[in-house]
């Protein structure tokens, strides 16, 4: 094993020790099995920033979406008092280890459970969205409208691209109370995972890979209205041909404003209100993270791997 340990500073979370695994289990994480044994991918180990919601759910209604097997966000809400958790996943098997874990810490009856297609969100925006029509087809029990205290969607959405993230905010806005919150926890462009790819920003062939500059500048870009599209948009499916996954949305502070910003324009478009609002927008390291990551040894990336936006429904 090869475990280095730094002492990180954060503007919000302060000073906490991080420690460097050169693998994904030394760093903590954990394979998220999918059909016949295969790997789906990996949980991330818990951090701050899910620390933190998992904090704030006493006697509230949680809603999670991509819930995996729960040992993240269901299991610690139901320990921590929250009074029903919704989980939806794209994968029934998962939700039976949510339904387990439910009965083993005693409150079966708290958890709800709904299994839904990978291609929800690729579907057209809606001018009436509500939390069914925007889920369906679905097999289990979802929330009802506007009865949400707590949403969140913890390394989902980054799978996605602009346009399903509008659909995302169209789910949160219909599922939150006034006063409900929803969090997404993604990874940002100091990563690095696509630096190596021998497609530009432009879909051009390079040899050089696409620079952290180019992306940040980007996404500055795209929040100001300038470009269409955030400097941390890839098709991965151009990169790494191997792969069965086809977009990627990294998230950075103007990644979200402008994320945000097209939104609520698309609402407008459509004769609806926004609701939602953001409340907090930041980047964070979490407290054990892969060496994989070329920047994790240059101080100034060490709280910067991954990205926070908390939006509050007003």
């Amino acid at each position: 094993m090869s475990i280095e340990k730094h002492m990180v500073e954060h503007p919000k979370f302060g000073q906490y020790e991080q420690t460097i695994g050169s693998s994904l289990t030394e760093a903590g994480h954990i394979p998220l099995e999918g059909p016949e044994g295969t790997v789906l991918g990996w949980i991330m180990p818990s951090e701050h920033a899910t620390d933190a919601f998992v904090g704030s759910s006493t006697g509230k209604i949680v809603f999670e979406i991509g819930s995996g097997n729960g040992e993240r966000v269901v299991e610690p809400a139901l320990k921590n008092g929250a009074k029903h958790v919704y989980a939806v996943d794209i994968f029934a098997t998962h939700l039976e280890l949510v339904k387990q874990a439910a009965v083993r810490i005693g409150r079966p009856n708290d958890v709800y459970t709904a299994v839904i297609s990978d291609q929800w969100w690729n579907k057209e925006l809606q001018s009436s969205p509500g939390v069914e029509a925007i889920l369906l087809p679905l097999t289990g029990v979802i929330p009802g409208d506007g009865i949400v205290d707590l949403m969140i969607a913890r390394q989902v959405v980054q799978f996605g691209s602009p346009e399903s993230f509008f659909r995302f905010l169209d789910l949160a806005a219909s599922c939150l109370r006034v006063g409900g919150e929803v969090w997404t926890i993604n990874m940002s462009p100091f990563l690095e995972y696509i630096y190596d790819c021998d497609i530009d920003l432009d879909g051009q062939k390079v040899q050089r890979g696409v620079r952290l500059s180019q992306i940040v500048a980007r996404n500055r870009e795209f929040m100001l209205g300038v470009r269409k599209q955030p400097g941390g948009f890839a098709r991965v499916c151009d990169c790494l041909p191997e792969t069965t996954m086809e977009d990627f949305l990294y998230f950075d502070r103007d990644t979200g404003v402008g994320l945000v910003n097209r939104w609520q324009e698309t609402r407008r478009a459509r004769g609806l209100a926004s609701h939602l609002q953001i409340e907090e927008n930041y980047c964070f390291g979490p407290r054990s993270i892969w060496k994989r990551n070329k920047l994790v040894g240059m101080p100034e990336y060490l709280n910067r791997e991954n990205h926070v936006l908390v939006l509050k429904k007003v």
